[in-house]
């Protein structure tokens, strides 16, 4: 007679890890997706913002008839009401962009057996450059602000500064799918093939092992169980 122990104790914890690993993988493909779309959204804002500043050079053109700044005015304002809705969008109820005082989101990661935080910020497009954008036009005989071309070059850079951190942040969110997939993967590995594993002992082997769990159990009063193996 052989005897036959399975190793199934052995892929408790490794079921728990795949788990936790799992659900932290998901938890950052939300966050990448989240930066995807904020991403998507400074980038129209930013071609928006080139045609205001193509807008502005035509509109002080000298030259330039009364009839034709205010079309080009009216043009602005398309792109500006635009501007507005992009500052109200969303990703499954979170706003895409902050206020000033919005707190960064931090996703839970978990890379070589440590706990870690991913961040994700909300940038702020009431920043003075970008507000006097959102309020003011490039051409009125009654408005006496008007967004020249210096305050729309700011404005282009502050989109630029924003989109490097989004990029930044999801290339960071990325390292940390990679790690996680390679763990998981690994994890995999090792409880399918601690599953498939049985290991035969001859009924000598056998009968010496039960011979001493039955010792150990006189020696120290433990309740008796069944033998256990763990194989590293």
């Amino acid at each position: 007679m052989n005897g036959m122990i399975s190793l199934d104790k052995m892929g408790v914890d490794i079921h728990e890890k795949i788990e936790l690993a799992s659900e932290v993988s998901s938890n950052l493909l939300e966050g990448n997706a989240f930066l995807k779309m904020q991403d998507a959204s400074l980038n129209v804002l930013l071609r928006n913002f080139d045609r205001m500043l193509v807008l502005n050079s035509k509109v002080n053109t000298p030259g330039a008839s009364v009839p034709e700044r205010e079309y080009l005015q009216l043009e602005y304002d398309v792109l500006r009401k635009h501007f507005v809705s992009v500052e109200d969008q969303e990703y499954k109820g979170t706003r895409l962009f902050g206020d000033g005082k919005s707190d960064l989101i931090r996703l839970y990661s978990y890379e070589f057996g440590n706990w870690l935080t991913v961040d994700v910020s909300q940038p702020d497009l009431n920043d003075p450059s970008i507000a006097l954008i959102r309020n003011y036009g490039i051409y009125s005989s009654k408005e006496s602000v008007l967004v020249d071309k210096s305050i729309l070059m700011q404005a282009m850079k502050k989109i630029l500064n924003y989109r490097l951190i989004n990029n930044a942040q999801e290339k960071r969110i990325g390292n940390s799918l990679n790690c996680i997939r390679d763990e998981i993967g690994r994890l995999t590995r090792v409880d399918a093939e601690s599953n498939s594993k049985i290991i035969q002992f001859s009924d000598v082997e056998v009968n010496r092992m039960i011979d001493t769990a039955e010792l150990m159990v006189d020696k120290f009063a433990a309740p008796q169980r069944p033998l256990e193996l763990a194989v590293m």
